[in-house]
């Protein structure tokens, strides 16, 4: 199974290494969990924290989202997520936001891009959120 934990806040969050082949980026994500996320999104704040160039992004796109319409640039990406005792793989179309008058503050984002092939467990009550990916 792959844990996912509960903020203080009662938000559902994944742990997740990123890789990043064509910047040569690799490092650690905390995902928020969104069934209404379409696509994994990487936020400024993590953007930063990774050390990913803003100059060196190239295809922009524009996402919606509840906060209105946003500039976005895809990069093909890696994301590891740790089932038990061995890492399960996902390779996304990833979208980046630069920095952005509004974004420094909102997390990550896991979308439906990998949630869709995953089963969810999600049980507030119990502190327990996991996911079980089918072979």
């Amino acid at each position: 199974m792959i844990a996912g934990y509960f903020s203080r806040g009662g938000i559902p969050y994944v742990r997740a290494r990123l890789y990043l082949p064509r910047l040569d980026i690799v490092g650690r994500v905390h995902f928020l969990v969104d069934t209404g996320a379409t696509d994994t999104l990487l936020h400024p704040r993590e953007g930063s924290n990774l050390g990913i160039p803003s100059a060196e992004l190239s295809n922009p796109v524009e996402r919606r989202g509840i906060g209105g319409t946003r500039t976005y640039y895809g990069e093909s990406a890696v994301i590891l997520l740790l089932d038990d005792d061995s890492w399960r793989r996902f390779d996304i179309e990833l979208y980046i936001s630069p920095p952005q008058a509004g974004s420094g503050a909102l997390p990550s984002l896991l979308g439906r891009d990998i949630l869709n092939t995953v089963r969810m467990d999600y049980d507030f009550p119990a502190g327990r959120l996991e996911f079980a990916v089918s072979v």
